[in-house]
């Protein structure tokens, strides 16, 4: 059976199943187990699939996402977030727009703790939505601002699509997380910046409302944030300066915002055990899911579909670039119907050979992967981003589409900077030792 064949029909297959309602993780699992049952027959198939999985999944960088999950989930419960937005808009508050800018900033900040999209869109959007709409702030705005700022979770690091990523690619994970660094920051200036310009020319967009802040307020502000900023410090800056791995980044991430935790006297046996059950459902999850993918991928690869796939690509009589804006186009559509697990998981190792044939930096692609995947969470009308700011709201859904579309064009003009000019991306992974 030609590899073009065998393709459609398990990408049909892999649809149907999602979208039956089975799980992911064992709807896939099943798909690659029979269909390598039927590619080498049942002894075979079920030897190779137990050893190559159990090997990709007893990676030692897998233990990282459950330490951050971990550190992440503590650092809510601390109640970091109100702090970060009350510190960021004393900062920000003669600006136009100030709430909105302080949210999507807070979301950067925040998302340097979290390495998740939703959970920093959740946690920035409780505390500053009712704040925007107590001040008049117009529905789209508000929405738009969280939709947007809640993305930079994933790719700021620490990042847990990138963790995947690197898992998967056998790619540095600390080079990852710094070529995220400096594409994330662009981007929740730009976004930012949209915002202060939008209500700069429409102020009844956000009525500004004059307010004093003093030296002293910023200090006491200050004061309440600093122990987050040192935890970013140690874990990024230890990645960076080469003092430790990403796992062992992790451990002392996990060690820290328990420290934090204690600062903020909210470190009780409850709020430990609630933190630890949720970085233990959601790892079991992503494992499950990991290996679920991880089958579907073995059957792929022994039927050649990657191999072939790449073999085709370049042998297109185009521009390799012309190849990789088809790819770009073809993860924005994916990602609007797939989670992030499923879509790294499942599409990459099909794509990642192609990739690399054509002499793209992995690291690099790296970043671009991401940022597809985060343009695709607020992207209408089915990001998941979108729903986690209505869910958290009273705004309706499509004020919050309608929001959401203008950071969507901000954000592609970052993918289209980082795709014109490597470096953005690569420029702190290359000063590292």
């Amino acid at each position: 059976m030609d590899w073009q064949v065998i393709a459609v029909i398990a990408f049909v297959a892999m649809f149907v199943i999602l979208f039956s309602g089975v799980s992911i993780a064992i709807g896939l699992g099943l798909l690659g187990a029979v269909g390598m049952w039927a590619l080498l027959g049942g002894g075979p198939a079920l030897a190779f699939l137990g050893n190559h999985a159990f090997s990709t999944l007893t990676n030692f960088v897998w233990v990282a996402v459950p330490l951050f999950l971990l550190m992440a989930e503590i650092i809510l419960f601390s109640g970091i977030g109100s702090d970060l937005f009350d510190f960021v808009h004393k900062l920000l508050h003669r600006f136009p727009g100030s709430l909105s800018m302080s949210a999507i900033v807070s979301c950067a900040g925040f998302g340097a703790l979290s390495g998740s999209s939703t959970a920093t869109a959740a946690t920035i959007g409780a505390v500053s939505i009712p704040e925007m709409q107590k001040r008049g702030y117009d529905n789209r705005l508000v929405a738009g601002s969280i939709a947007a700022g809640g993305g930079l979770g994933i790719l700021i690091p620490p990042s847990l699509p990138l963790i995947i990523y690197g898992v998967i690619t056998e790619t540095n994970v600390g080079m990852l997380f710094m070529a995220g660094l400096l594409p994330g920051i662009i981007m929740a200036v730009l976004d930012a910046a949209y915002v202060g310009i939008s209500c700069k020319r429409n102020p009844r967009r956000a009525p500004l409302i004059p307010e004093g802040v003093s030296r002293r307020d910023r200090i006491l502000a200050a004061r309440k944030v600093w122990p987050v900023v040192l935890l970013v410090f140690l874990v990024l800056g230890s990645i960076y300066l080469g003092w430790a791995t990403v796992t062992e980044a992790a451990a002392v991430g996990a060690f820290g915002s328990l420290c934090v935790a204690m600062v903020y006297r909210k470190l009780n046996w409850d709020n430990l055990r609630g933190a630890m059950l949720a970085a233990v459902k959601t790892t079991s999850v992503v494992i499950m899911i990991a290996f679920g993918a991880l089958l579907f991928g073995y059957f792929l690869t022994v039927a050649q579909v990657p191999q072939q796939l790449a073999g085709f690509l370049v042998g297109l009589p185009v521009n390799r670039w012309v190849i990789m804006i088809g790819i770009n186009l073809l993860l924005l559509l994916l990602g609007c119907v797939l989670d992030v697990a499923t879509l790294i998981l499942v599409v990459l190792p099909i794509l990642f050979p192609a990739v690399t044939v054509l002499g793209f930096d992995p690291v690099w692609f790296g970043v671009v992967f991401v940022v597809n995947i985060e343009i695709a969470l607020e992207t209408p009308p089915i990001g998941m981003n979108l729903f986690v700011v209505k869910g958290i709201s009273d705004i309706p859904i499509g004020d919050v589409m309608r929001g959401a579309i203008p950071f969507v064009f901000a954000e592609a003009i970052v993918l289209a900077l980082v795709m014109a000019f490597p470096q953005i991306s690569l420029w702190i992974p290359s000063l590292m030792g």
